[in-house]
C-alpha cells in the first residue's frame, strides 16, 4: 500500500515529496501517482484519496498533523508520526505526538488570527501558492492590517488586495531591495520629513523626462520605499509636493499615471497623507481629469492646490521649520539653472535625501546613479527668513 508520513507542516509519501503545506487545499506530486487533497469540514483535518494504479484508496484520517513552519525542514530534521496507509487509516495523531513542535492557533506562530488567515489566504492567491521569504518579512502585522482596513469585515478581499501588492513587489525586487538602481526619469526624490516622522516627497515638472514606460515605474517605486524607510516615531504616511513648474505639453502623456497611481492604490496602500500641486497651470487640468479617471475618491480628497507661498507656509504649520526650510530652498532651485536636469546632479541625491536612508548596498547592479554622499541639511532659518525665500523663489 502506499504509505503517508507526516512531518511538521509537510507531507511525504514513500515514492516522492508532495510540494504542499498542510494548510494548502490542493497539491500534486511527481510521479505516476497523484495525490488529491480537498479540505474537510472539520476543523483542523483533511481528507485524502489517493489514486494510484489501482484506484481510489479512501484516507479518512482526522486531525492530522499540522504546523506552523514556513519552510521546508530538510529530511534529517522531520519528526515522522507512525505511518498511516488505508489499513491504519482511522489512526489519530497531535501536536503532542511531535517532539519540539510549539502549539500554534494560526499557520503564522505570534501572530494574531485574522491577520494570519489573511496572510494565508494571500499566499494561496500568489503563483504556485508559495510565498517567498522575502515576501513573508513585509507582511509584518502593521502592513497587514492596512489591508484589512481597506477591505472590513471580507478577509477574502483583503487577501486579494494584499497578494495583488505581493506579486507587484516580487516584480520588483531587485529595486525594492536596492540591489539594482533605476534609471532615474525626474528629480522626484524624498526631499525632507517633518517633525512629526512623516517624509515629503518632491519633484519638479522641469525635470520629468518624456516617459519611457520601462523607467518610470522603477523610479516611482525606488522613492515610495525610500519614503516608507523613511518614517520616523508614529507616523505611517508621507506627503508628495508635485510642482509644476516648467510643465509643458509633453507632460499631457497619462500613460505615466497609471504606474504611479496603481503603485498608490495597492503596494502603498493609505501611505500617501496629502498631495500638494503647486502653481498648477490651466493645462495641468487635462492631466488632473485623467488622473481622476484612475484613482480612487478617498485619494483624490488628499489633493489641494497652493502657490509657493501657501506651500511653504502650509508646510511651516504643518511640519515644522526644517521641512519648510528644505521646501523653499527646493523651489528656489528649480527655477534656476537649466531645464530638464533628472537624477543625481548637481548635489541632488536619489531615491533620498535624508542621511539615514541614502546608504548604498554593498553590491549594485547596472543602472542609474545613486549620488554623492549623503550630508544631511539642518535649518537655523527663521518663519520670516522660510517665508521670504518661498517669496523669492516664486518670484523667480
Amino acid at each position: 500500500p502506499v504509505e503517508l508520513k507526516i512531518a511538521p507542516s509537510w507531507l511525504q509519501l514513500d515514492f516522492g515529496i508532495m510540494l504542499f503545506s498542510c494548510c494548502s487545499g490542493t497539491a500534486s506530486i511527481a510521479g505516476d501517482e497523484e495525490c488529491i487533497v480537498e479540505p474537510s469540514p472539520r476543523k483542523a483535518s483533511l481528507d485524502f484519496a489517493i489514486v494510484s494504479k489501482e484506484g481510489v484508496k479512501p484516507c479518512d484520517a482526522e486531525q492530522l498533523c499540522t504546523s506552523s513552519a514556513e519552510t521546508m525542514p530538510p529530511p534529517s530534521e522531520w519528526l515522522h508520526s507512525d505511518t498511516l496507509s488505508p489499513e491504519s487509516a482511522g489512526k489519530q495523531c497531535s501536536e503532542k505526538d511531535l517532539p519540539g513542535m510549539e502549539k500554534a492557533s494560526s499557520c503564522h506562530t505570534g501572530v494574531d488570527p485574522e491577520i494570519g488567515e489573511v496572510i494565508k489566504s494571500a499566499e494561496d492567491l500568489l503563483p504556485g501558492r508559495r510565498m517567498s521569504d522575502w515576501q513573508r518579512s513585509w507582511c509584518t502585522p502593521q502592513t497587514v492590517l492596512i489591508y484589512v482596513r481597506g477591505r472590513p469585515g471580507d478577509k477574502l478581499a483583503a487577501a486579494k488586495i494584499l497578494a495583488e501588492a505581493l506579486q507587484w513587489r516580487e516584480s520588483c525586487r531587485e529595486i525594492l531591495s536596492r540591489s539594482r538602481i533605476p534609471t532615474w526619469q525626474s528629480d522626484f526624490r524624498v526631499l525632507t520629513r517633518t517633525e512629526s516622522g512623516h517624509p515629503i516627497l518632491y519633484t519638479c515638472f522641469r525635470h520629468i523626462m518624456r516617459a519611457n514606460l520601462q523607467h518610470v515605474p522603477e523610479h516611482y517605486a525606488a522613492v515610495f520605499e525610500a519614503a516608507v524607510r523613511s518614517l520616523r516615531g508614529d507616523a505611517d504616511q508621507f506627503h508628495i509636493v508635485l510642482d509644476c513648474h516648467g510643465f509643458a505639453h509633453r507632460h499631457l502623456d497619462p500613460r505615466p499615471l497609471i504606474p504611479f497611481m496603481s503603485a498608490v492604490k495597492q503596494p502603498y496602500r493609505d501611505r500617501l497623507r496629502s498631495a500638494v500641486v503647486v502653481g498648477a497651470p490651466y493645462t495641468f487640468n487635462i492631466l488632473f481629469k485623467m488622473a481622476s479617471k484612475i484613482a480612487s475618491e478617498k485619494t483624490f480628497g488628499k489633493i489641494m492646490f497652493k502657490s509657493v507661498q501657501e506651500t511653504v507656509a502650509h508646510f511651516l504649520e504643518v511640519g515644522g521649520t526644517e521641512a519648510s526650510s528644505a521646501l523653499a530652498r527646493e523651489f528656489a532651485t528649480s527655477r534656476g539653472g537649466t531645464d530638464c536636469q533628472p537624477g543625481a546632479v548637481h548635489g541632488r541625491r536619489l531615491p533620498s535625501e535624508l542621511e539615514d536612508d541614502c546608504a548604498a548596498p554593498p553590491t549594485l547592479l547596472a543602472g542609474g546613479r545613486l549620488g554623492s554622499p549623503c550630508g544631511r541639511q539642518t535649518s537655523t532659518a527663521s518663519e520670516p527668513d522660510i517665508i521670504a525665500a518661498a517669496a523669492a523663489a516664486a518670484k523667480a
